[in-house]
């Protein structure tokens, strides 16, 4: 018996549990964790998006009026109220996208999404005494990006969906747990420190 197994008082200590590694046989490893968002959820936020998009675009030009410039769209009314309104009901365009077809639902949203916020780029540009044609071209090229951007999100969300369809899992979102080899690395290592540790 090891020195260090005898307790003060002449009681020897429980002895410690058997260790798969001292018979050559490896410890089990726990299984891969698989951390995944729901695949009927929207995969990046394109309603808040349009929602955000809206609240800048009525922002914006309700600063880009108070500091001189003119709204040359006759339909966009230029009083407080009226641009509160006009904001309330796109936020209520984006929120009624969630009810429609997959396919027109993306549509919309990318094309509200691009719309007002290019439109606010332009706005914010143009309270900084930004040349209006620059600033036409700047918020039209904001518009794009973020069209582009939102496609390659949704191609994205589509093609992780379809790689999980073909195993039998959940979409994964972005995070995948720590893999079984390395889990079972680190438990032999470790298994092996308490083996020779005496």
């Amino acid at each position: 018996m090891c020195a260090h197994c005898q307790e003060p008082g002449g009681e020897s200590a429980p002895a410690p549990a058997p260790v798969h590694a001292a018979a050559g046989v490896p410890a089990p490893a726990p299984p891969a964790v698989i951390v995944a968002a729901p695949a009927q959820e929207s995969p990046i936020g394109d309603v808040a998006h349009a929602t955000a998009a809206a609240i800048a675009d009525g922002v914006s030009t309700g600063i880009a009026l108070a500091a001189g410039a003119v709204e040359m769209n006759p339909l966009v009314p230029t009083s407080p109220l009226g641009l509160m309104l006009i904001t309330g009901l796109k936020i209520g365009v984006a929120k009624f996208a969630e009810t429609l077809p997959e396919s027109e639902k993306r549509l919309t949203l990318k094309t509200t999404s691009a719309v007002w916020g290019g439109a606010a780029v332009n706005n914010l540009l143009l309270c900084f005494e930004v040349p209006g044609p620059i600033a036409v071209l700047v918020g039209l090229a904001a518009a794009i990006v973020t069209w582009y951007r939102m496609e390659r999100a949704y191609r994205r969300h589509d093609l992780l969906a379809a790689q999980s369809a073909r195993v039998g899992a959940p979409a994964p979102d972005a995070s995948v747990g720590v893999p079984a080899a390395a889990e079972q690395g680190a438990g032999e290592g470790a298994t092996q420190a308490l083996l020779v540790r005496h």
